[in-house]
């Protein structure tokens, strides 16, 4: 698996935030999970562009984007610019002797 990555700062400077050492003003919008035109869960790629499409028509600059698969975070940040927020997938009752819950976890 190959990931696109891009290294960011963010700090605050007093009531700042500071994104590359620029002030923002974040202005976000939250994404489930649940797929745009059918029921049960957005997985595919197109199901992502169709909520990101939704989401950017709302002018945001973050992304909070609950169970968001994996292979999704580029699509927030190139081309669309997108500060993402990604929910861990493992938080519901975790079960910190599980072999599977911490194999769940370094896969997403």
């Amino acid at each position: 698996m190959e990931d696109l990555i891009g290294f960011r700062t963010i700090e605050t400077r007093g009531t700042e935030i500071l994104l590359n050492g620029k002030s923002i003003f974040l202005r976000g919008v939250c994404i489930h999970a649940e797929a745009p035109y059918r029921t049960g869960r957005a997985n595919s790629d197109k199901d992502a562009e169709t909520l990101l499409g939704w989401a950017k028509e709302l002018g945001p600059t973050t992304c909070a984007w609950r169970t968001i698969p994996r292979r999704n975070h580029a699509a927030c940040g190139r081309p669309n610019g997108l500060l993402v927020w990604s929910e861990n997938p493992v938080y519901w009752a975790i079960q910190w002797n599980n072999p599977k819950v911490l194999a769940k976890a370094a896969s997403s």
